[in-house]
């Protein structure tokens, strides 16, 4: 690559585009059909010979804790301050290590929990009733709908222990802690601590119906927060969580028993409802992903880097970390065994054939509430055609990737950068270059591939 491409693929004395590369016979061999339990050859050559692989997810790394760093420190210093301004309401800490209120959904969209004080002592409610209020006062001729999957109502005297704020009209009707009317009070607490704070040069207030979102202005560019009061309820596993299901090899008892001793939150993030969160037990359960020695950590984050640099890239992408992180949960209860994960490819391609059936049926379970679905609100029209792009890396995986990796690397020696993804397309390229060279020394087309 002496002779560098200009911006429109060609160069003085050496053409050389995306479409060219692609009739040559080169690619035609690298990317010739191959068995369907064979497709992920190319990746683990990619894996075993280069560091392309590992360079991608350490600069992810590195770029996601330094935004975390630096976002943290803003949130510590508003819930500081709202935290002052309203006991209720309690700061979220900052922490050298792993902060288990912040939830990376996408490399510039992160939720961020903010626990909410005063109330313990939980216990699932004794009766059901109807309730036939409103958030404005009014009484309504018909019983609000009853909660459905992840959602709960959540009454004070669920709590042996709930201080007198909380009964206070501003966040209850009769008897509920009602989260629309929640946030109606953090959002306020949240314009006036970005003004206290002096913070209006880097925080901003999006509008939304409900939820409180901002953005937050760092050194690797914009992130999007959702700030989202949580009811900590460590001392109790969800009813509504039937889990595990009988005769299931994976997690072990022991994790399980582990893991529900780390109980659930609540979110407030919709009008009437409150939505059943694990992001403790989901954590604890990430932890001890590969105790036995397999590669489904390694899975996962290649999964996530192909999911964010080439499938569905995006500051709101339809599909985020969590929902492959429920996917590799689900892959893992299918294929519990330690021999099931000792060979990379086929553990990649398992997640990604999960995922692209998820996809497909516009369909995700909710690994802990089975009867949740968590794409159930997610775009039709984004799952259509990631199920179509999946449907396309998984017949053809090589076809599929290589001209968009190949129009990344021409890019960057365009604009004078090194994008994170270039590493990955260079390293492609010597899988091409590779393979030239067994095939002029006569060792055949599949030398490179043994």
């Amino acid at each position: 690559m002496q002779n560098l491409p200009k911006s429109d693929g060609t160069a003085p004395g050496n053409r050389f585009s995306v479409s060219r590369l692609c009739e040559s016979d080169c690619y035609r061999t690298f990317a010739r059909k191959e068995p369907y339990h064979k497709a992920g050859n190319w990746l683990c050559l990619y894996n075993t010979l280069f560091p392309g692989y590992s360079i991608q997810v350490d600069l992810r790394r590195q770029w996601i804790s330094q935004m975390v760093e630096e976002v943290q420190k803003v949130v510590h210093h508003l819930t500081t301050e709202i935290s002052y301004q309203d006991f209720r309401f309690q700061a979220v800490p900052y922490c050298d290590t792993y902060n288990e209120n912040i939830k990376v959904l996408a490399p510039t969209q992160f939720l961020i929990t903010v626990p909410m004080r005063g109330l313990a002592g939980y216990r699932e409610a004794r009766q059901q009733r109807w309730r036939y209020y409103s958030l404005k006062g009014a009484r309504l001729p018909r019983p609000l709908q009853d909660p459905e999957g992840l959602q709960q109502w959540l009454e004070v005297e669920q709590f042996l222990k709930s201080p007198g704020q909380w009964r206070e009209a501003d966040v209850n009707i009769e008897g509920d802690i009602v989260p629309a009317k929640v946030l109606q009070v953090f959002r306020k607490l949240v314009e006036n601590a970005i003004e206290t704070c002096h913070l209006s040069g880097r925080v901003r207030m999006l509008m939304d119906h409900l939820v409180v979102r901002v953005v937050v202005e760092t050194s690797a560019g914009q992130v999007e927060l959702q700030l989202t009061p949580s009811v900590d309820i460590p001392t109790a596993w969800s009813k509504k969580a039937q889990w595990p299901s009988c005769l299931k090899r994976w997690p072990s008892p022991e994790t399980v028993q582990c893991i529900k001793s780390f109980g659930f939150s609540l979110l407030a993030c919709s009008s009437y409802h409150w939505q059943l969160s694990f992001l403790r037990a989901e954590q604890v359960l990430l932890e001890q992903l590969d105790e036995d020695g397999g590669c489904r950590r390694k899975c996962f984050q290649a999964l996530r880097q192909m999911k964010e640099d080439v499938w569905c890239p995006g500051t709101r992408p339809v599909i985020t970390s969590y929902h492959l992180q429920t996917v590799l949960f689900w892959t893992c209860e299918k294929y519990p065994y330690p021999k099931d994960w000792q060979v990379f490819t086929r553990g990649f391609l398992r997640l990604v054939r999960k995922l692209h059936k998820c996809v497909s049926q516009r369909f995700l379970k909710h690994y802990f509430v089975r009867k949740s679905n968590l794409l159930q609100h997610a775009s039709s029209c984004e799952l259509d055609a990631l199920a179509q792009t999946l449907a396309f890396f998984l017949k053809d995986p090589q076809t599929s990737l290589l001209p968009v990796l190949t129009v990344d690397l021409l890019n960057s020696h365009t604009c004078g950068e090194r994008t994170h993804q270039t590493h990955y397309t260079e390293a492609l390229l010597k899988v091409l270059k590779a393979e030239v060279k067994c095939k002029e020394e006569g060792n055949g087309s599949d030398a490179a591939f043994t």
